[in-house]
C-alpha cells in the first residue's frame, strides 16, 4: 500500500469500514439503489467475485484496486479510506449535498467537475440512432444519427445528422441537417447542448439518463428545441426521445433513410423503443 493510503488508514483507524461504506455509496450513486456487484463488474470488465471481495474482504484493498475505482468514479484515491461524509461530498451528487448548496449542478461548476468526464466518455462514446415521434403524422417516427466522438476542453463532443426527404419537391430531394455540440455528465444524467451548423438558426438540448455500463443500451429522455427563420418565425418544441447504441457504425447515412433514419414507419422501430415513446405525445409546440 502506498504511503499516502497507509497514513490515511492509520490516522482514521477505521479505513476498512470507511472503504466499505464509501464503495456502497459510490455504487448507489452511479447505479441507483438497486445496484448489484454485476453492474460494477461489467463496467470495470472484471469478474463479479472481484467486486464481492472488495466489498467484503478482510483487509483494505491494494493501491492498484483503489486506483481502478478512482478512475471509474472520478474521485481521488485517498478519499476511499476517509470519512463517508467527506467522500460523499466528493461525488458531487445532488442527493449527497446539503439542500442549501446546489452549486454542484450549476453551469458555472461544469469545468470544476471535469474529473467525471473521462469515466462518462469511456462509457458513452460511440454512435447512436435517436428516435422521436414525427409531428402530425400517425405511426411515423423521426430517426437521427448521433455520435459522441471526442473529449475536449469544453466537454464530450457530439454530432447529430438529421436527414429528411422533401415531400414538396418533385425529385424528393434528400437533405440533412447537421448539429454539433457538447454533452456533460450531471449526477445520473447526460446534459446535451447542440446547435445547427448550417441553414436556419436552431438550438436544442437533451436530458438523457446516463448508462451505468459499457456499452450503453438505451438512453431515454427529452429533447427541447428553438427554431428561428429569418429572425421572424420562431418555434419552440419539446418531445420524448430514445437513443439506441449501434455496435456496428453506420458508414453511409443515406442508405438508412426510411429504415432507421429520416421518416421511419412504426413497423421498423424496435418494439422496446416504441413501448417507451408511445405513451407520450409527439412534438409539442411551446407557446
Amino acid at each position: 500500500m502506498c504511503t499516502v493510503l497507509q497514513l490515511s488508514y492509520d490516522r482514521t483507524g477505521n479505513g476498512l469500514d470507511h472503504f466499505r461504506q464509501n464503495l456502497a455509496l459510490a455504487m448507489q450513486s452511479r447505479f441507483g439503489p438497486g445496484h448489484r456487484d454485476k453492474h460494477l463488474a461489467a463496467a470495470l470488465k472484471v469478474d463479479r467475485s472481484t467486486i464481492n471481495r472488495l466489498r467484503n474482504g478482510p483487509a483494505t484493498p491494494s493501491a492498484e484496486r483503489l486506483d481502478m475505482l478512482s478512475r471509474f468514479f472520478g474521485v481521488p484515491s485517498q478519499l476511499w479510506l476517509e470519512d463517508p461524509i467527506v467522500f460523499g461530498q466528493s461525488l458531487l451528487r445532488r442527493q449527497d449535498l446539503p439542500s442549501a448548496d446546489m452549486r454542484c449542478v450549476a453551469m458555472s461548476s461544469i469545468a470544476a467537475n471535469r474529473q467525471s468526464w473521462n469515466a462518462s466518455f469511456a462509457i458513452h462514446r460511440g454512435q447512436y440512432v435517436a428516435w422521436w415521434k414525427a409531428h402530425g403524422i400517425d405511426d411515423c417516427y423521426v430517426g437521427s444519427l448521433v455520435a459522441i466522438d471526442g473529449l475536449g476542453e469544453n466537454g464530450m463532443r457530439f454530432t447529430m445528422l438529421n436527414p429528411y426527404i422533401r415531400d414538396d419537391a418533385d425529385d424528393h430531394e434528400i437533405r440533412c441537417w447537421r448539429y454539433e455540440g457538447v454533452a456533460y455528465p450531471v449526477a445520473d444524467y447526460l446534459y446535451v447542448f447542440g446547435e445547427q451548423t448550417d441553414g436556419s438558426y436552431e438550438l436544442f438540448t437533451m436530458i438523457l439518463t446516463a448508462s451505468p455500463v459499457m456499452p450503453p443500451d438505451l438512453l431515454r429522455g427529452c429533447m427541447c428545441g428553438i427554431y428561428v427563420r429569418d429572425g421572424l418565425k420562431q418555434i419552440a418544441v419539446n418531445v420524448a426521445v430514445v437513443l439506441m447504441f449501434t455496435s456496428a457504425a453506420v458508414e453511409d447515412w443515406r442508405s438508412e433513410i426510411g429504415c432507421r433514419l429520416g421518416k421511419v414507419p412504426a413497423a421498423r422501430l424496435p418494439d422496446r423503443v416504441r413501448r417507451i415513446l408511445d405513451p407520450y405525445p409527439g412534438v409539442i409546440p411551446v407557446a
